[in-house]
């Protein structure tokens, strides 16, 4: 494992032998609960990372210890929402009963947290799932919201610590869509930030999410009132081509511009992230010669049929206006899956690479 710079010494946690033992058992049986196949040594192995906050900061965060600040002064934190597996008929109401009781606050959606270069998910076994974002595939995105920038300096000297023991505490805890759930992992997560999102119905961002209580969140066409008139970009050429002709409305430092502008950046990045999960997906069916068997897929995975066309934006052109409108996130060093990395110099890096 990677230091972080904290030295030799551990992240400091009260330890009882009895209330250790206890907690290791609680992770072991979740663990063989979600992976049955795990042999008892490897789940106990595995437990003691999940219960360990040096072993967390070690293995899971390594990648914050080759960020140069210089370079990569800010990281940006986003807040990832997802459509929930639920089917149709069954979402509204459980929407609208899970708001009435002030368990979820933006409604059954699933949510996850990008900080840099990681991303940050409490899945439904009860884990928090840390991974790289270079490795982060989402068929069902909804909205991939900016929240603030933060120093590097700062979360490394400040947030970092106290976050690790707490995703040591949420491992040991029960996943439930009603009592303890993702939307109350981000949110601690944010609080240790000092992060509070404005996402209610009187922001534009906040006025979408709420929507998507009587949506059919698996496939969900993105809508944009403008001007009196409502446009719908049921791919990302039409998104493109309405940022570009709206462009000096875009870049006005009006709150009504600035949110409108969020709110397309937003749906962006929902098209680059289920391009990513369907453009890997296709080649990893290629290499297993099973490109003929995509109607066996679940629905979610079968975008990959449509992807070149849905989901691909706009080919960029000597031209000016064309392209992406919020360009490539693959130029950027934390999302690169592609060699454009390697035509950008560190100076041009040092402007784009937190901008996702």
């Amino acid at each position: 494992p990677m230091s972080l710079g904290f030295g030799s010494r551990s992240l400091q946690t009260k330890k009882e032998p009895g209330m250790a033992n206890d907690k290791l058992r609680c992770v072991v049986n979740k663990i063989k609960k979600s992976s049955p196949e795990i042999s008892d040594e490897q789940a106990k192995k595995d437990a003691k990372d999940y219960l360990d906050p040096t072993s967390i900061q070690d293995i899971y965060f390594f990648h914050l210890n080759d960020l140069d600040e210089t370079k990569k002064p800010k990281l940006r934190v986003k807040l990832i929402v997802s459509a929930l597996g639920l089917k149709q008929p069954k979402r509204p109401l459980l929407n609208r009963l899970g708001k009435t009781i002030g368990i979820s606050e933006l409604g059954l959606v699933h949510t996850a947290l990008q900080i840099g270069p990681v991303v940050l998910d409490w899945d439904t076994a009860g884990f928090v799932v840390v991974q790289p974002t270079t490795d982060y595939n989402n068929f069902r995105a909804l909205a991939v919201i900016d929240l603030q920038d933060i120093d590097t300096v700062q979360f490394r000297n400040e947030y970092l610590e106290p976050m690790c023991i707490r995703i040591t505490e949420w491992n040991l805890k029960a996943y439930s869509v009603f009592t303890k759930n993702c939307q109350d992992f981000t949110k601690a997560m944010l609080e240790i930030m000092k992060i509070k999102p404005n996402l209610t119905r009187d922001h534009k961002l906040g006025e979408f999410i709420h929507s998507l209580e009587d949506l059919d969140q698996r496939n969900i066409p993105f809508t944009f009132r403008f001007a009196g008139e409502l446009f719908t970009f049921s791919n990302h050429r039409e998104l493109d081509q309405f940022c570009w002709n709206y462009h000096t409305y875009l870049t006005k430092s009006t709150p009504e511009a600035q949110q409108d502008r969020a709110l397309l950046k937003a749906f962006d990045r929902v098209f680059w992230l289920r391009y990513y999960a369907a453009s890997e997906l296709k080649d990893e069916m290629h290499r297993h010669d099973v490109m003929s068997k995509c109607q066996c897929l679940p629905a979610e995975k079968r975008v990959i049929i449509d992807a070149d066309f849905n989901l691909k934006p706009t080919e960029e052109t000597p031209l000016p206006g064309t392209g992406c409108y919020f360009h490539d996130p693959a130029i950027h060093s934390f999302w690169n899956r592609s060699s454009k990395e390697a035509s950008l110099d560190d100076e041009e890096l040092a402007d784009v690479n937190h901008n996702f």
